[in-house]
């Protein structure tokens, strides 16, 4: 199980996030959208982007699909997921 908890820095113009496992760990991220169905955005350590060890897309297809895609830090594919709503 996964929690998220994520802000707007308008400073920066970009969304940062926490997330926490139920074992524990924690990972921190910064993101923006890049298109109108487009999320990026870097996994790394206490909001240090010099640390980013995972690249993430999250793509709105329609109202019921899903797709997250992530990429390790020399930007090669190393996980993808479709999210469908089934009812």
């Amino acid at each position: 199980m996964e929690f998220n908890n994520l802000g707007f820095d308008s400073k920066e113009g970009k969304f940062k996030g926490y997330a926490l496992w139920d074992n524990g760990d924690y990972t921190t991220w910064i993101g923006l959208f890049t298109s109108d169905k487009k999320f990026s955005g870097d996994m790394m350590q206490d909001f240090k982007p010099e640390t980013t060890f995972i690249k993430f897309e999250s793509v709105s297809v329609n109202p019921k699909e899903w797709d997250w895609t992530e990429f390790n830090a020399a930007g090669v594919k190393i996980l993808e997921h479709k999210f469908i709503k089934v009812k």
